[in-house]
């Protein structure tokens, strides 16, 4: 779970990078950036990181509530954006002929995006314990799923529909370039890892802590709890600058983690724990859901590893030349 936790932040520092490359590549100050980075590594990432990491060291965690409120709504923001374009028929006509039913060269990374998605249980503790009712934590739980899925839903449907199967991995490049629409919704979307980055990443660190405490009821003190955070966050950066792939990155992360954590283990714990108390149905059912998982995450994690593998030496053959 802190595996998937880790992989989670690291997508965030890529996509963080994404959205600052295309607000700032023709500016002077990116211009200026891209100079004064080292050979070789991506300065947008650094910078991403120099700007997100950070946020691991607010002692209060609730200090990010309204921006998590903001980051909600930036997410909003860009599916209504996009609903707004399709609703004035921009691209349409070339998106008509270029979108299809399937696509089964995509379906397997689709796979790993979709269970992305949904990803991060790890920290639903962490939240709970941080609400001031933590009585109501199913409630909210399930209504932020419900609004995750119609907002991601609503999203790519708009995307597809705008610009088919060329549409870019992440949705804001396909925008029209230097648009108000376009530079709106890379706005909103470089907010969002502020506010998930320090919560995503916190589950981890207070692995760490226990460790580091040795079963001693008291917290480590202040500067010992920022250098873990800040080591994690330097870790996940480092990553994020081998790998500044969003979209391959997400498929590994969903399909080997994320399904890990959502299919496999909760249906291997059923079984092991009710064994005696399930009928043959309960049991065929946990082993579907158990084969299903296995499954999509073999499949998943070939096209992404694949996938990740040909950029790779694409980007270091350009390198060579």
């Amino acid at each position: 779970m802190y595996a998937e936790l880790l992989g989670i932040c690291t997508v965030y520092l890529v996509l963080e990078a994404e959205a600052l490359s295309a607000l700032l590549t023709r500016t002077a100050f990116g211009e200026a950036l891209l100079r004064a980075a080292p050979a070789g590594c991506p300065a947008f990432v650094l910078l991403a990181a120099a700007l997100v990491v950070p946020t691991v060291l607010l002692p209060d965690l609730a200090a990010l509530s309204s921006l998590s409120a903001l980051s909600v709504g930036s997410a909003v923001a860009v599916g209504l954006a996009l609903a707004a374009l399709c609703g004035s028929g921009a691209a349409a006509g070339a998106a008509a002929a270029a979108t299809r039913l399937v696509a089964p060269e995509t379906l397997a990374q689709v796979l790993g995006c979709v269970a992305f998605v949904y990803a991060g249980h790890s920290t639903f503790p962490v939240v709970q314990q941080s609400m001031r009712s933590p009585s109501k934590a199913p409630r909210v739980l399930a209504v932020s799923y419900l609004c995750v899925a119609a907002i991601c839903t609503a999203v790519a449907a708009f995307g597809y529909l705008l610009y088919g199967t060329g549409v870019a991995d992440v949705i804001t490049a396909s925008l029209p370039p230097g648009t108000a629409v376009a530079v709106a919704c890379l706005v909103s979307t470089a907010v969002s890892p502020f506010a998930a980055f320090a919560l995503t990443l916190e589950p981890v660190a207070l692995a760490l802590q226990r460790g580091v405490s040795r079963g001693s009821s008291r917290q480590p003190p202040y500067p010992v709890r920022a250098a873990l955070r800040l080591g994690l966050g330097v870790a996940c950066a480092t990553a994020a600058a081998v790998l500044p792939y969003v979209a391959d990155l997400m498929s590994l992360v969903g399909a080997v983690l994320t399904m890990t954590v959502s299919l496999v283990l909760p249906a291997l714990m059923h079984v092991r724990l009710l064994g005696a108390e399930l009928s043959p149905a309960g049991v065929a059912c946990a082993g579907a859901v158990l084969l299903l998982g296995l499954l999509c995450a073999a499949v998943g994690a070939q096209s992404a590893i694949g996938s990740l593998r040909a950029k790779m030496a694409a980007a270091a053959a350009a390198a060579v030349v």
